[in-house]
């Protein structure tokens, strides 16, 4: 079908699969530029908005995954949080929801051609600024006498500038188009391009440069994937149990002895040892202390969106660095019910990939990202919901593509 678009259609999706990227453009804009890009994409979402609700009703998922959004915005309305920043988190997100999911189904393979010519050179990109502008932070702390509380600041207290963020911010983001890039070539190529394991090989070497402990761990991961997805089905089916129901549980644990139980001694091997982190896990532990302490005052519905607030007079960061304990910060029980739900439905839609290859790449891809949201926070940001719209509609496009 897509062979069959005009040059000024082709253009337009092209433009139009440019959204995902413009969250983090409209970040590194100043004034008038970075106003611009907000009200683009603000118009995008509200057009693929109607055009979504004219074509179809919203799944079970979407109904969730909208949901959650709507419980925090709820929530910063009866606690006086930052409502108009909620309200166009609310209408970007369902809005690149809708425009991914029309996509898929219009012109899947053009649309996920031009994510992975976007994703793949902002990407590259940002690993060469990386090599180029890294400076080394050093092990820092020392007492707030404001809140009489010790700190561990972590290594990366320099605050390096990238292309795409300060930082390790923009890695999964990065991670998430190399996935992308690895399904497409699965589907319309049936197997990987040198250009995928060089791509892959210099944005993870720039990560491991950084010393991006999350980063590591998550590239590592993928590299095993990879590894498997070149073996034959058989072998793959060996590997059935890499499902999302592996990553929920990890998650679950990981909630239970590091967030609540605090064992991170455990791990102290791989924390301090392999990795060179502290014990704090570059000051995680201490920001949870405190979320905890907001989300027991109010853990039904959360505080809401409180973005002034965000860095709880100690950190200069915006978000509590775990998506568990972000939701119920945010939206309490009624947010993460309503998140859990969504990422559950979603990745129903494996069920019905038949290609093995493809279902264990998209399985490894969520349980990555589950594991990296143990320690970061992502449904604020756009492109890695595509993960999970990939699984709900990945043997669609699977089958136009082999009529």
């Amino acid at each position: 079908m897509s062979s069959q678009l005009s040059v000024k259609k082709k253009m337009l999706l092209y433009i139009l699969a440019f959204m995902p990227f413009m969250t983090i453009a409209s970040f590194l804009m100043p004034g008038i530029v970075n106003k611009f890009f907000r009200a683009y994409i603000l118009i995008v979402s509200m057009y693929y908005i109607a055009q979504y609700m004219k074509r179809q009703y919203l799944s079970k998922a979407d109904f969730f995954f909208f949901g959650f959004q709507v419980a925090i915005l709820f929530s910063t309305v009866i606690n006086a949080g930052d409502l108009s920043h909620q309200i166009y988190r609310v209408v970007t997100v369902i809005g690149f929801i809708a425009m991914f999911k029309t996509n898929l189904k219009d012109n899947p393979r053009l649309f996920l051609k031009a994510v992975c010519i976007y994703g793949v050179t902002l990407s590259v990109l940002t690993a060469l600024t990386m090599f180029i502008y890294y400076v080394p932070g050093e092990y820092k702390g020392g007492m707030r006498p404001d809140v009489g509380m010790k700190l561990d600041y972590g290594r990366r207290v320099s605050g390096n500038q990238y292309l795409m963020g300060v930082d390790n911010v923009s890695f999964f983001y990065i991670f998430t188009v190399l996935i992308i890039f690895c399904i497409y070539e699965l589907i319309y190529k049936k197997k990987l391009s040198k250009l995928f394991y060089g791509t892959y090989i210099f944005i993870a070497a720039a990560f491991v440069y950084v010393r991006s402990a999350t980063a590591i761990l998550c590239f590592v991961a993928g590299a095993i994937i990879i590894v498997l997805v070149n073996k034959r089905d058989f072998i793959l089916k060996l590997f059935s149990f890499v499902n999302y129901r592996l990553g929920l549980m990890a998650v679950f644990v990981f909630f239970v002895l590091i967030v609540w139980l605090r064992r991170q001694d455990l791990f102290e091997f791989l924390i301090v040892g392999v990795l060179g982190k502290s014990m704090t896990l570059t000051r995680r532990t201490q920001i949870w202390d405190i979320a905890l302490g907001e989300i027991v005052k109010r853990p039904l519905f959360g505080t809401g969106l409180q973005f002034d607030a965000y860095n709880f007079a100690l950190f200069r960061v915006n978000h509590v660095h775990n998506v568990v304990m972000e939701l119920l910060y945010e939206g309490g029980f009624v947010a993460l019910a309503m998140f859990l739900s969504g990422t559950i439905e979603y990745c129903r839609g494996l069920r019905s990939v038949k290609n093995q290859k493809i279902l264990f790449t998209l399985s490894g891809g969520v349980i990555i990202y589950l594991l990296c949201a143990c320690l970061d926070f992502y449904p604020h940001i756009f492109l890695p919901y595509s993960l999970f719209l990939l699984c709900e509609n990945a043997q669609v496009f699977i089958s136009r593509e082999t009529l």
